[in-house]
């Protein structure tokens, strides 16, 4: 299935990616005590119209440089009012099956989880014993299973009281 341009990451300006990458990658470790590190941080943040600091930027290991750069350049997905039960099944099938590159991934991730008002998605689709917390084993769910239980099940947000620390 084709995807409409609502349900993809946004289309970044390419030369920008690759220079934020590299920037990035020289950061990655960085120590922030030296002059140098602190130039890095100020040319990416400033082209990149963020405030990051010098811990932010160690990634290495649980993401490559340029998926780092893209989730940084891209904005929240917003709830689309028109997608379909098809086109969400399609994005939860291309998570499940890992067809995409890690960014794609990572968006369509965060797109379901807006248009499911389902902020434990991650959690049901990779750790669904986890997600259910009843110890049953429930591995082998479909993606359509995945996306049934994720539209009927919404997790509750646990709200802590204010701390009286003020």
């Amino acid at each position: 299935m084709t995807l409409r341009e609502e349900l993809c990451p946004p289309k970044l300006e390419e030369e920008k990616v690759r220079t934020l990458k590299d920037l990035a990658e020289r950061l990655d470790g960085c120590d922030s005590r030296l002059e140098d590190c602190t130039a890095l941080r100020t040319a990416f943040n400033s082209l990149a119209k963020t405030n990051l600091q010098t811990v932010d930027f160690h990634f290495s290991g649980a993401i490559d440089s340029d998926t780092f750069v893209r989730r940084v350049l891209t904005p929240r997905p917003r709830k689309v009012e028109d997608v379909s039960y098809e086109e969400l099944l399609e994005l939860m099938t291309r998570i499940c099956n890992a067809v995409g590159s890690d960014y794609e991934l990572d968006y369509w991730l965060q797109f379901l989880e807006v248009q499911l008002d389902n902020h434990k998605l991650s959690d049901l689709i990779y750790y669904p014993n986890e997600y259910f917390g009843d110890g049953t084993d429930r591995d082998e769910m479909t993606p359509k299973e995945i996306l049934d239980t994720a539209i009927q099940h919404k997790p509750s947000i646990i709200l802590l009281p204010p701390s009286n620390n003020l």
